[in-house]
């Protein structure tokens, strides 16, 4: 059990070291799995895709250790280009406004970040996609875990979250395929 005492020590600790954190910026570049072949599901569909950071913590996708932290910026280009991997599916993606003969779709990214596991990272991607006039929006989980490497810091998340965002946009490309009007694929 602890107590007051042993909680006073430990406390400044925990302080100085949030103090002293490192900080590791990660370039946010999407690369799909070059091993995965998406099978075309539609034919003749487009989206307008409106996206949007819902994201409780924009700050953080993960640590490299107890003292640095790994930051991503600004998500969205990053996620647009997860969105556009949807092309692989026989979607044709427009970003930005609505309208255009297309279905408007509003994409919110609900959470973005890393864990470990003994030798693996994991990378966590969710969202959270709307069609406007439709049922209620749709909520996409992905997960992945790749084995850890010691060197590589922010990219090693960064390949995470890119292994979670293959699965996520497989999901995706199933979920709008029944709502859109386009040809299903032969």
């Amino acid at each position: 059990m602890t107590t007051i005492r042993q909680a006073a020590l430990v406390l400044p600790l925990f302080a100085a070291l949030n103090a002293a954190s490192a900080v590791e910026v990660a370039e946010m570049t999407y690369r799909p799995d070059a091993e995965t072949t998406p099978k075309p599901l539609v034919q003749n569909c487009a989206i307008n895709v409106a996206l949007s950071d819902g994201r409780t913590n924009r700050d953080t996708i993960g640590r490299i250790d107890i003292t640095e932290s790994v930051v991503a910026g600004d998500m969205l280009p990053w996620l647009g280009a997860v969105v556009d991997r949807l092309s692989a599916y026989g979607y044709t993606v427009v970003h930005g406004a609505p309208g255009g003969g297309g279905v408007n779709v509003e994409v919110r990214l609900t959470r973005a970040y890393t864990f470990y596991v003994p030798g693996h990272l994991g990378g966590m991607l969710a969202l959270e996609v709307a069609v406007p006039g439709r049922a209620t929006p749709v909520k996409i989980r992905g997960a992945k875990l790749r084995p850890w490497r010691n060197w590589g810091g922010a990219a090693n998340h960064v390949a995470a979250l890119n292994g979670a965002a293959d699965g996520v946009v497989d999901d995706l490309a199933k979920a709008l395929s029944q709502v859109c009007p386009g040809v299903p694929a032969a």
